[in-house]
């Protein structure tokens, strides 16, 4: 679906604070002012296309957690806030999507365990875009029943910046940053969360939150996707290589500056800028780009389409290839 915007007001060049702008401040005005132009018209809607967006998701309310394990069998031992690690954890579907509450701060998010899963799983971060609710990622992004297949948790959590609402505070720093921990903190000590395969991955606005818990949460999250969002920011204080993916349209507006994200990256990373061809269906250009420490940044640009989250074979292609550097990228 259609997303009202990538967060404005941050400072108008990609990458480390030693690269050069890639694009001038009146040419990134001038793009997103045309993604929220768009946005407000049928234009950025994404095309219906059977058989890709999944139904509106089930609820199933859940109490405010404090940390403390859920009544039941199922429940996990306590254990300290912030840690990740528990003594017993239990895998009891949510039977849909559940929504709980972060004790303390009363922040909600989405939640979805599917049936089936055994031992420590990973856990998935789906961010929203701007303006968009996490109800319209989850029906958009398909990643439901992916999970259920490829058994994995994931959680859709909402942004708190006001700024076209509800959208991510992008800051170092910010209240979003401690909550995302927190959330991850929330499910772990619920479920059976392996720590070293904690991931997260947005659209638009959503997938600058993305960049910017790559950027300085990497001893949480193990890696990281973006499709369509670009962190337009000079401050990523990166403490290690990360696996990294970077997509787009090539008729998204937005597709210079997520050409800027993907070669940020190859330089935050240190990469050898030698690309390894890929393919997929509706793929223009499908690059990988081998980094240090076994890290690789993907580049994927889909023919056609504009500013939205990609449907059909393109959706499928994309979940796969996120998925795939998930699963080779884990924390070290």
């Amino acid at each position: 679906m259609g997303d009202r915007g990538v967060a404005a007001g941050v400072a108008p060049a990609i990458g480390r604070a030693d690269r050069e702008p890639l694009v001038s401040l009146s040419s990134v005005r001038l793009i997103i002012a045309t993604v929220l132009g768009l946005a407000a018209s049928a234009a950025l809607a994404a095309p219906a296309s059977a058989g890709t967006a999944e139904p509106s998701a089930a609820v199933t309310p859940a109490p405010v957690s404090t940390g403390a394990p859920a009544p039941g069998p199922a429940g996990p031992a306590a254990v300290p806030p912030g840690d990740t690690r528990v003594a017993a954890c239990g895998l009891t579907p949510t039977n849909g999507t559940a929504v709980r509450r972060i004790g303390g701060t009363g922040r909600e998010y989405r939640v979805r365990v599917p049936a089936g899963l055994s031992g420590q799983v990973p856990l998935l971060l789906a961010l929203h875009g701007g303006g968009q609710e996490p109800t319209v990622h989850e029906n958009a992004s398909g990643w439901n029943a992916f999970a259920a297949e490829k058994k994995f948790i994931v959680a859709y959590p909402r942004g708190s910046s006001l700024l076209n609402a509800p959208s991510w505070q992008l800051d170092r720093g910010s209240a979003d940053v401690t909550y995302l921990r927190n959330v991850v903190d929330d499910i772990a000590r619920q479920w059976c969360v392996n720590p070293k395969r904690v991931h997260v991955a947005g659209f638009s606005n959503g997938g600058q939150m993305a960049g910017r818990m790559a950027c300085d949460e990497s001893d949480k999250f193990a890696s990281a996707a973006t499709h369509a969002g670009p962190i337009l920011t000079l401050e990523c204080e990166m403490s290690r290589p990360i696996g990294f993916g970077v997509s787009s349209y090539e008729g998204d507006p937005l597709k210079q500056l997520m050409e800027g994200q993907r070669d940020a990256w190859l330089g935050n990373n240190k990469c050898d800028r030698t690309p390894h061809a890929e393919t997929g269906p509706g793929v223009v250009v499908g690059q990988r780009f081998d980094c240090p420490a076994n890290t690789r940044v993907y580049w994927r640009l889909y023919q056609g389409g504009g500013h939205y989250w990609p449907t059909g074979a393109q959706g499928a292609d994309l979940r796969n290839r996120m998925w795939g550097l998930f699963v080779n990228h884990p924390l070290p």
